[in-house]
């Protein structure tokens, strides 16, 4: 049986999973809390390999949030999630189990900015 075509027999360059992967910028602002310190962190998802996990996490924690700030209660955190430039808000004790990874992961895997 013979194949035939264009492709078959020759060897294809094939974009490596990395390549294919869009890369987001997500910083999150926490304000709030006994002190009332602000704290901001950023987390660019380029050289990642949990990427794809990181952009469901904001993806689902941007569909649950507001775009109008909210407040939770007295001395908790109140919380800014900017993914690629869209920003969203949402505030202690009302955040989504998606909302809580992420903020989390950034705060601590982040770059912090003053």
């Amino acid at each position: 049986m013979s194949h035939s075509g264009p492709n078959y027999g020759k060897s294809e360059q094939i974009p490596s999973v990395r390549s294919r992967l869009t890369t987001m910028r997500i910083q999150v602002t926490r304000t709030g809390g006994l002190a009332g310190r602000t704290t901001r962190a950023e987390l660019d998802t380029a050289d990642r390999i949990d990427a794809p996990h990181v952009h469901a996490l904001a993806r689902e924690a941007v569909a649950g949030a507001s775009r109008a700030p909210t407040y939770g209660v007295p001395d908790g955190y109140h919380y800014a999630i900017e993914v690629d430039g869209r920003t969203v808000h949402c505030a202690d004790p009302k955040l989504t189990d998606c909302q809580w990874e992420l903020i989390s992961l950034v705060l601590r895997q982040g770059t912090i900015r003053d």
